[in-house]
């Protein structure tokens, strides 16, 4: 321990004597591990960090994690996503589950009314924002082991009929903006189309739910869809006669001790095909039509890591994302370890003096380590603080290039263990790949010729062209940089494809959003006449020169 702190000591005089290597060292060193750590927390966020919710290795995904949204009909082969109705058979059938729930596979953005008071409060007020709403059944909490920091969750008994349970849990992060983590927010209504709802419970910080990407700020029975979705009914099973119903849900089970996956994925087959047998009989259904639908089947997926928005999306960028700023790591570590090959060939003489009265080899190795680990551990501190700000930006762009009217991207980006752990390793690692060979090489002497000649002697020469560190380094450096510069052309050239795609109008001064009619109370006729009054207003906006409708999106 005295000798390290000796070395530390020696190494800060040694930096403070060459502040502008020491400088340069160490901002090359966070922005090559400032970029690794930035790509790897959004990937760990986005594909490999678990549920916050406890024993998340148990949880299993009966739809496709990435699916989402709602739609009419049937689906044939594996279900992506599920209706209510065969929701409630699998939960009420299954033997392999210990709990079981489902949730809309959209978190619907809802103009919501906040009372400031309870209704035992003489004077109230209130205030109207945008929330996002999720609906989930009664199993939710209880199987994804969530309990609220205060008050209390819903359970199975929300599933028992429709429309006679509007109480809400709020999330920690609504709690804390909006009410300013007042304890006295239970029992607070919350009003959503003309719906009111009590306030029961807040969950813990950190929690998000289920799908990775989104991040709901309320969440409320499924049996109380009516409030989210106006004048729509996605509860009940399909009209007599028919095989159409509204599938827009996401299932997720906890597995019971003992039973593996494959055993739970047999046994839910088993009793999903009695009921598709059920409703194939039901709407009389005969030949290749019967054939088909009886084709259905689930199929399950482990569910640690939840549902999410983003897979699909930004799974395969992220991981070239992580190739590429690996490959730009190596070239800062080729670039640090050229700069110390010429720092040891400056310094061999203070080395042939240090091992001619008694210093041994390794004890200079191993303080030249020193020196390297303390520029990399410096690099890294400095690395983690640049990667939060390429993550918030990161965020930002990826949220800017998503669909119209999709809600900004969710993602908890705070540096955790998994992420500070992977930053260490790093920097370990770039610490010993910079610092070792240089090390050695610049240990490497011999003495009698290197004391009678300067430090940049005829045997320092000879030794150099015997092994070409530098050179090698070099042509490692410019290799690695070929890649980069040809994945940075192809991108270019891809992003210059795209631009010239001829889409068969002039896309210079356009503004394309999106209108949900439903959600806001309209219906029938309503909503033709909605949309007309909206073009009459948008023509009569000055700078507007003209505004149409097409498909379900307003321009």
């Amino acid at each position: 321990m005295d000798n390290l702190i000796q070395d530390i000591r020696f190494a800060f005089r040694t930096f403070l004597k060459n502040p502008g290597f020491a400088l340069i060292a160490i901002l090359t060193l966070a922005l090559g591990i400032g970029a690794n750590t930035a790509i790897f927390t959004v990937l760990d966020s986005v594909l490999l960090r678990p549920l916050p919710v406890p024993h998340p290795e148990q949880l299993v995904m009966l739809t496709d994690p990435s699916a989402h949204g709602m739609s009419n009909g049937s689906e044939g082969g594996e279900r992506s996503m599920l209706s209510y109705s065969e929701f409630e058979y699998l939960r009420d059938n299954n033997e392999v589950f210990s709990g079981i729930f489902a949730s809309d596979s959209t978190v619907m953005p809802v103009q919501v009314l906040f009372s400031d008071s309870s209704e035992s409060s003489s004077t109230t007020s209130a205030l109207q924002s945008s929330a996002g709403v999720r609906l989930v059944s009664g199993g939710y909490f209880y199987t994804l082991g969530i309990k609220p920091v205060i008050g209390r969750v819903f359970g199975p008994e929300v599933d028992r009929a429709r429309n006679s349970f509007p109480v809400a849990v709020i999330s920690h992060s609504l709690w804390r903006d909006r009410f300013g983590l007042d304890p006295q927010v239970l029992g607070r209504k919350i009003e959503m189309h003309q719906t009111s709802f009590e306030i029961i419970g807040v969950t813990p910080a950190g929690f998000f739910g289920e799908t990775v990407g989104e991040s709901p700020d309320i969440w409320i029975p499924a049996t109380m869809q009516e409030a989210v979705y106006p004048n729509d009914d996605l509860l009940s099973p399909f009209p007599s006669g028919t095989i159409d119903q509204r599938i827009w849900l996401q299932v997720m089970a906890r597995l019971k001790p003992g039973i593996s996956l494959a055993q739970a994925n047999a046994a839910v087959n088993v009793v999903f095909q009695r009921k598709v047998a059920a409703d194939a009989a039901h709407a009389k259904l005969s030949g290749p039509d019967l054939k088909d639908y009886l084709n259905q089947k689930i199929s399950l997926e482990h569910g640690a890591r939840g549902a999410s928005t983003l897979d699909k999306s930004f799974g395969g960028p992220l991981k070239v994302l992580m190739a590429l700023v690996f490959l730009v790591l190596l070239i800062a570590c080729a670039n640090l370890a050229n700069l110390l090959l010429a720092r040891g060939a400056a310094r061999q003489k203070e080395f042939a003096v240090r091992l001619s009265i008694g210093a041994g080899r390794g004890r200079l190795i191993r303080q030249l380590l020193t020196e390297s680990f303390i520029l990399a551990f410096i690099g890294g501190a400095l690395g983690v603080l640049f990667a939060q700000w390429a993550d918030a930006l990161l965020l930002r762009m990826a949220s800017s290039t998503g669909n119209v009217g999709q809600e900004a991207i969710q993602l908890s980006l705070r540096p955790d263990a998994r992420v500070l752990g992977f930053t260490f390793a790093v920097t370990v690692f770039t610490a010993l790949l910079f610092g070792l060979i240089p090390a050695l090489r610049a240990t490497r002497l011999d003495l009698s010729p290197m004391m009678k000649s300067g430090a940049s002697g005829s045997t320092a020469e000879a030794h150099h062209h015997r092994f070409p560190v530098a050179k090698i380094l070099v042509v490692a450096q410019i290799a690695i940089s070929l890649v980069l510069l040809v994945a940075a052309g192809l991108f270019v050239h891809s992003l210059q494809r795209l631009n010239e795609v001829k889409v068969g109008y002039n896309t210079e001064h356009l503004l394309l959003f999106r209108v949900r009619p439903v959600p806001a109370g309209y219906k029938d006729a309503a909503i033709p006449r909605l949309f007309q009054d909206l073009l009459d207003k948008f023509k009569a906006v000055p700078g507007v020169s003209s505004a149409s409708l097409f498909g379900k999106r307003a321009l």
